[in-house]
């Protein structure tokens, strides 16, 4: 099928998953939604990685607080990684009454928060770094099915734009 100029540029202002274009109420929601997202995730791991963990670790008086959060950061990095993948994956086969991502998103904060717990009341480096593993598990597993929310809900002629919505609330969320 071959398509004049005129079609694919309509094509590429459809939403794939429904097959029509998006109402302003739904960018409106659609650009808040990536933004708050972003904004809170990562507002909250920089924290807890770069500031309150650091000093954590300086309080409990034990080996070299750099060295700590260097092991913690790269054993977490590793968690991270595999998650993303795995979770990726997983939401992308998921069939649900609450859609593909939306569970793993939720499950992801929950484990999230778990994982928050356990470093904030662990009492030695071992819990603090399991803690902080479980944490990136869960991060992963919101981020994963967020982002591919973009592919699959947001037209091809505007993903940049919510992309930025995204990108530039991450950077704003480290900021903070």
């Amino acid at each position: 099928m071959v398509l004049n100029e005129e079609t694919a540029n309509e094509i590429s202002f459809v939403a794939p998953d429904t097959g029509r274009r998006l109402t302003t109420s739904e960018k409106w929601r659609f650009a808040a939604g990536f933004a708050l997202f972003s904004l809170l995730w990562m507002t909250a791991g920089t924290s807890g990685s770069q500031v309150l963990l650091p000093q954590r670790f300086t309080d409990m008086g034990i080996g070299v607080p750099e060295v700590i959060l260097g092991t913690m950061n790269s054993v977490g990095c590793v968690f991270a990684l595999v998650a993303n993948i795995v979770f990726g994956a997983l939401s992308d086969i998921t069939r649900s009454r609450f859609g593909k991502r939306a569970p793993w998103i939720v499950l992801g904060g929950l484990i999230t928060a778990g994982g928050y717990l356990v470093s904030a009341n662990s009492l030695t480096v071992i819990g603090i770094v399991a803690g902080w593993s479980v944490v990136q598990i869960g991060v992963n597993m919101m981020i994963a099915p967020a982002v591919a929310v973009l592919s699959d809900r947001i037209p091809e002629g505007t993903r940049g734009l919510f992309s930025a919505f995204y990108c530039g609330a991450q950077i704003v969320g480290q900021l903070a």
